[in-house]
C-alpha cells in the first residue's frame, strides 16, 4: 500500500450524543485504473495537537500489471465509536479531520448529524435529510437518498458510486422508517409523482 497521489474531498459527521459514531469519507484522485482498497489510517500523537484536528493518511493498493491512463476517483470510509467532546482527554474535543495524500491535504470540520424524528400516522419524514445537503466540497455517505442529482461535482459522483456493495432499503413516500443511521445502507425513495 502507498499514499494516494491526491486527495480531493473529505467529509466527517458525528452521530449520537456523548459516545457516538464518527463517519469519515475521503475521495482521492488517481491517474490510472487499477487502484483499490482505499483506507484511512489515523496518525498517533505524543501530545495533543494545538488545532485539535486528527490527521489521517489516505492509503491504497496501487495497480499491478496493465492500466489505462484515466483520472479516476477512489473512496475510503471509516466509522469509529468515540466520545467527540473528550477525544484528546477530558474536556478536549475533536475539532476536525485532515486527510493527507502524497501531494496535498484536505481538512473538514465535523458536522453533527441531526436525527429526523418520525411523524405519526405514516406521514412522511421531515426534510431535508441531513445527509442530503450536498455541496461540492463535501461527500455524504450512509443513507444517501436516490433522488440526488448526478452532476460533475465530487459529491454527486460519490452518491452514484456509493451504492455498490451496500444494503438497499427501498420505500415509498410516506412509509414509516426507522430512525437509525447505517453507513452500509443506501435508501431509495419511490415517489409516484417524480
Amino acid at each position: 500500500m502507498q499514499r494516494v497521489p491526491k486527495v480531493v474531498g473529505a467529509h466527517a459527521s458525528f452521530h449520537g450524543e456523548g459516545q457516538g459514531e464518527l463517519t469519515i469519507v475521503a475521495v482521492a484522485e488517481v491517474p490510472t485504473t487499477g487502484w483499490s482498497n482505499g483506507i484511512l489510517a489515523a496518525r498517533r500523537y505524543i501530545a495533543t495537537p494545538a488545532d485539535g484536528i486528527q490527521d489521517f493518511g489516505f492509503y491504497a493498493t496501487p495497480p499491478a500489471g496493465r492500466v489505462i491512463k484515466l483520472e479516476m476517483q477512489l473512496f475510503a470510509e471509516l466509522t469509529v465509536s468515540l466520545d467527540i467532546a473528550n477525544y484528546w482527554r477530558r474536556g478536549e474535543a475533536l475539532k476536525g479531520i485532515r486527510i493527507h495524500s502524497e501531494s496535498n491535504d484536505v481538512e473538514a470540520d465535523i458536522e453533527e448529524a441531526r436525527s429526523a424524528n418520525m411523524m405519526a400516522e405514516g406521514m412522511p419524514l421531515p426534510g431535508p435529510f441531513p445527509w442530503a445537503r450536498g455541496h461540492s466540497s463535501s461527500i455524504h455517505g450512509g443513507d444517501i437518498p436516490f433522488s440526488l442529482s448526478y452532476g460533475g461535482d465530487v459529491a454527486s459522483q460519490f452518491a452514484c458510486l456509493s451504492r455498490v456493495g451496500k444494503t438497499l432499503r427501498v420505500y415509498h413516500t410516506g412509509d414509516l422508517l426507522t430512525d437509525d443511521y447505517k453507513p452500509s445502507r443506501v435508501s431509495i425513495e419511490l415517489n409516484p409523482t417524480t
